[in-house]
């Protein structure tokens, strides 16, 4: 057919694979580009930084690379359409086109460079990267809940009832709490499997006290076989807002409330309020936490807000005071009250 197309029409040269494309392109007035389809659209980038004109079909590639410009793109991909654009060009003067080919060679100088296409590659790679770490990270999370809910039934009951009544809105609150919980027990070295035997034996704690006052009438000071380390102690609580309803819906009232300027927190434990005003409410306000023994994992995350003592009254003025377990933690609690 080419052989053909060469003794019928003499000023067609098939010039066949070549590498150059400079020294071609340097004796053309314009490139004219019938391709159905193209990826990316190089010869046409090239005919741009060659000061060419481009009339061409209309693909993606096409489209992308010719944004912006006034270069000639026809709006249906048929010969007639492209003898009409080829007509269009043959009709405007060189000052015009100059004009046009001036802005296409400037767009493909900024855009289409080796360094910027470099750049933007290495950006989508990394934003790739970004987001496979963050959902390996969010799953490795999950599991962590989801493998101490299946080594133990009624943690499973319990994990399975507050999740199916959760809302959309509570979804990204969860997920916070639970990997607060993840990050904790990871800073600690606390497995799945000390999990389970922390909750039980907080079980055991509690049954041996309620036992103790029932008998006794109070709750006893001395430590028993069954008291819990600090780190114990705020797994266990940090656990009971992943599985517990009525523990959780204290955090979304929690999270609900306007926080004004100073704040003070009574008994904090393992800083979930801490972490929620700070992290999860990005509240800049001037916040004190009190109380009486705290984890390195609290320490670290938040300097300069914990106190590892009893709160002892002053006279300072809070705008907000959060109350948690707070009879314990007060030198003088009814006159803190009054």
């Amino acid at each position: 057919y080419s052989k053909k197309i060469k003794n019928e029409f003499k000023f067609i040269n098939f010039l066949g694979y070549k590498n150059d494309y400079k020294s071609i392109y340097a004796k053309m007035d314009c490139l004219i580009s019938p391709s159905f389809s193209e990826g990316a659209g190089n010869s046409i980038i090239e005919a741009m930084i060659s000061k060419l004109f481009v009339i061409c079909y209309k693909n993606n590639g096409h489209r992308y690379i010719l944004k912006n410009t006034k270069n000639l793109i026809c709006k249906k991909n048929n010969v007639k359409t492209l003898i009409k654009n080829i007509e269009k060009y043959l009709m405007l003067n060189n000052r015009e086109i100059n004009k046009r080919v001036d802005k296409s060679y400037l767009i493909a100088k900024k855009q289409f460079n080796t360094f910027n296409t470099y750049n933007a590659l290495i950006n989508i790679i990394n934003k790739i990267i970004s987001r496979t770490k963050k959902w390996w990270r969010l799953t490795k999370i999950k599991m962590f809940i989801n493998s101490i809910a299946s080594k133990d039934r009624s943690i499973m009951f319990q994990y399975k009832r507050l999740i199916s009544n959760l809302k959309t809105n509570d979804l990204k609150l969860y997920d916070f709490v639970n990997e607060y919980f993840y990050q904790y027990c990871k800073f600690n070295k606390v497995s799945v499997d000390n999990v389970i035997k922390i909750r039980k034996k907080f079980a055991n704690n509690y049954i041996y006290n309620l036992k103790r006052f029932e008998k006794f009438s109070f709750y006893p000071k001395k430590k028993n076989k069954f008291s819990l380390s600090r780190v114990e102690y705020d797994v266990v609580l940090l656990l009971s807002f992943l599985i517990e309803k009525h523990r959780f819906e204290i955090i979304k009232l929690f999270v609900k409330e306007k926080y004004k300027e100073k704040i003070l927190i009574i008994g904090s434990g393992p800083s979930l309020e801490l972490a929620l005003l700070k992290f999860f409410l990005n509240i800049k306000n001037k916040i004190e936490a009190y109380d009486t023994s705290f984890n390195s994992f609290v320490k670290k995350k938040f300097k300069k807000e914990y106190k590892k003592k009893k709160y002892v009254q002053n006279h300072k003025k809070y705008d907000v005071i959060v109350l948690i377990e707070f009879l314990e933690h007060l030198t003088k609690p009814y006159e803190f009250l009054f």
